[in-house]
């Protein structure tokens, strides 16, 4: 590949990132009425603009005065990018970050129709009134501080990727370790109450049986031991419940940035976990406001 050709890959992907991410920024600020930071990464970029952009420009410019076959390759390209990003995303992190399972003619929830000829419009804008004036821009900016500014770009972008990336991961385990806390304290709280009452039933029972004077002492022991297995039981619930609430509590700025953006983001195996964690750090944003 030409070294021309690579570098203008290299400024498409930066610009059209930045430039799609104000997109969704307006977008959702329109529909929402509030400012929301909307893409997967933490700095102004949404990648999946940039490679879009950078697949509709080299694969559609040559045909760019055939205006049905600019918007429906535009169409049919974002889409497929949508598709893939979706489907991988919720592969790697067991997360579904947005879903059109309730617009008509989707596809998995991943694509559907009215975004996808959504793609087709910004593809025959891109093709025929955006992109050239913002190539001859780009293209005016001396050679050598274009790259140093495309070096600073792409090192940013790798240290928002990798953060980000940890991120999820980490909630992803936070909501495994939740889940599982759950079942624990739900399995604990029974067997307690099961535990206590049984031995409260056959303290009574050989109460009853004994007359009491004989086995009292026998009894008392059995009683006392009772007690503290349930003392101790009770205390490693109690760390558990501690711990379960500390992971409820926890809102680290980037998590709580990721549930503002994707308010309908779902998880495939912890959705109820999720769901309660969403809720508290929802109230406790509230409170903060």
């Amino acid at each position: 590949m030409p070294s021309e050709l690579w570098m203008q890959l290299l400024w498409i992907f930066p610009l059209y990132a930045f430039l799609g991410w104000c997109l969704e920024v307006i977008y959702c600020s329109v529909t929402t009425g509030k400012f929301v930071n909307r893409g997967f990464l933490n700095g102004c970029i949404c990648p999946i603009y940039g490679f879009g952009a950078g697949l509709v420009i080299l694969s559609l410019t040559s045909v760019r005065y055939n205006l049905f076959l600019v918007f429906f390759g535009a169409a049919l390209l974002g889409s497929f990018l949508e598709l893939v990003g979706g489907f991988l995303l919720k592969r790697a992190f067991h997360l579904t970050w947005w879903d059109y399972s309730e617009e008509p003619f989707n596809l998995g929830g991943y694509i559907c129709l009215k975004f996808s000829l959504a793609w087709g419009v910004i593809g025959l804008l891109l093709i025929q009134v955006i992109h050239p004036p913002l190539a001859y821009l780009v293209l005016s900016i001396p050679y050598y501080l274009l790259r140093v500014l495309l070096v600073l770009f792409y090192l940013y972008f790798m240290v928002d990727v990798a953060i980000t990336v940890l991120t999820v991961r980490k909630l992803d385990r936070d909501l495994q370790e939740i889940t599982r806390l759950s079942a624990l304290i739900n399995r604990g709280s029974d067997f307690l109450a099961e535990g206590i009452g049984d031995s409260a039933i056959e303290a009574a029972r050989r109460i009853e049986a004994s007359g009491f004077a004989g086995r009292a002492r026998t009894v008392r022991g059995r009683i006392h031991a009772g007690r503290m297995e349930a003392r101790s039981r009770l205390r490693r619930r109690l760390h558990e419940f501690e711990r379960f609430t500390a992971l409820l509590e926890y809102r680290g700025r980037i998590r709580s940035r990721l549930f503002r953006a994707f308010p309908n983001l779902k998880a495939s195996d912890n959705g109820g976990a999720l769901r309660e964690l969403k809720a508290r750090i929802g109230k406790r944003g509230k409170r903060d406001e």
